[in-house]
């Protein structure tokens, strides 16, 4: 038989919020690293392309490779065995996925603009 735990309240002091001097950030080479681990264990399943997919609820895979988190819609990360990946975005995410940590790495894709209209069509 287990013994009956109790809880009890305790003082605890509040830690100090500030807001730091400098933004914590990831170096830049991180990415790459990133991109050729995925490659490898691609390769290892026989796959020679990727497509990672993301949107504002679904973007943890997608950030963890180029740093790149799409806020307004949706956007696709091609990953070949070599070359620079390729990231499709819309007209909303184009300028910030052009900032990404993996140099030329950003296309515009015009269907990434989403009307009510076409998800329709896409959902019929």
């Amino acid at each position: 038989m287990t013994a009956a735990r109790t809880a009890r309240l305790a003082p605890v002091e509040l830690p100090e919020l500030a807001i730091p001097e400098v933004a914590p950030e990831l170096p830049s080479s991180i990415y790459p690293d990133r991109v050729e681990r995925l490659r490898e264990r691609a390769a290892r399943r026989g796959y020679d392309q990727l497509v990672v997919y993301a949107d504002r609820e679904h973007s943890a895979n997608l950030s963890y490779l180029t740093g790149f988190d799409p806020r307004f819609e949706e956007a696709i990360l091609i990953v070949g065995m070599t070359g620079t990946p390729t990231l499709l975005a819309g007209n909303e995410c184009i300028g910030l996925a052009r900032d990404a940590h993996l140099s030329n790495l950003a296309a515009f894709l015009p269907p990434f603009l989403v009307s009510p209209d076409l998800a329709m069509t896409l959902v019929d």
